[in-house]
């Protein structure tokens, strides 16, 4: 009977051994994959960004005739600001990714909606140069670009927040911070829509372009760096 029962335990403890062994690999895999993934989420990032910009060229008509020349030039006029509005997201992304060794799920899923919100981008763009001084229009695009500014924000947060262990709090009134600023500016901006719809145009299509273009010592220090 006692040499029954030592072995059961023999085989208990040799069975918890090799479950010990098989969950201690399947974490290493995993922390594999994150560190892996995050090269691939930028390679797709780069890919998407390219076909949304491919896609906005291609939605540039030509003009069939001298009459129609002005509309053609307007379009690729429209299509330059986009692209430099999405040149900014994609640089600051970049800069994002730099920071990350591993992926965890919550970067993954927030990267994804970050590109969701980013193709409304250029369609919004459009609709306020097409439409000046539309209020619906222009409150929209501040809308989808302060969702896209924010998914960003979210997405910085799950890329350095390993970094910040021992001081998380410091780093969440941080985050908030940024977070409340972003939305005072962007009631600033739609209630200026509706009392100067023509002037806001204006802050919404230069202020993105103006941050992308100014050289990375004029701007202002982040506290990701």
């Amino acid at each position: 009977m006692k040499k029954r029962s030592l072995f059961f335990r023999t085989q208990n403890e040799e069975n918890q051994k090799k479950l010990e062994h098989m969950s201690e690999k399947r974490a290493l895999n995993e922390e594999k994959l994150k560190e892996s993934i995050v090269s691939s989420l930028s390679a797709l990032n780069d890919g998407v960004v390219a076909i949304y910009i491919t896609i906005i060229v291609l939605s540039i008509p030509y003009p069939e005739s001298r009459e129609q020349y002005g509309d053609f030039l307007w379009s690729i006029g429209t299509f330059l600001i986009s692209f430099f509005i999405i040149a900014d997201f994609w640089y600051e992304n970049k800069r994002i990714f730099g920071a990350v060794k591993k992926a965890g799920h919550g970067f993954i899923v927030m990267n994804f909606i970050f590109l969701a919100s980013l193709a409304l981008i250029p369609v919004t763009t459009s609709w306020i140069l097409n439409e000046r001084g539309d209020t619906f229009a222009e409150i929209n695009y501040c809308v989808v670009y302060l969702i896209t500014l924010m998914c960003q924000n979210l997405l910085q947060f799950f890329a350095i927040k390993h970094h910040f262990k021992h001081h998380y709090e410091l780093f969440l009134k941080l985050i908030a911070g940024r977070a409340l600023t972003m939305m005072i500016v962007a009631a600033a901006l739609i209630i200026m829509s509706i009392y100067f719809p023509y002037r806001a145009v204006a802050f919404y299509i230069l202020l993105p372009i103006i941050d992308f273009l100014i050289p990375e010592e004029g701007k202002r220090r982040r506290f990701a760096e």
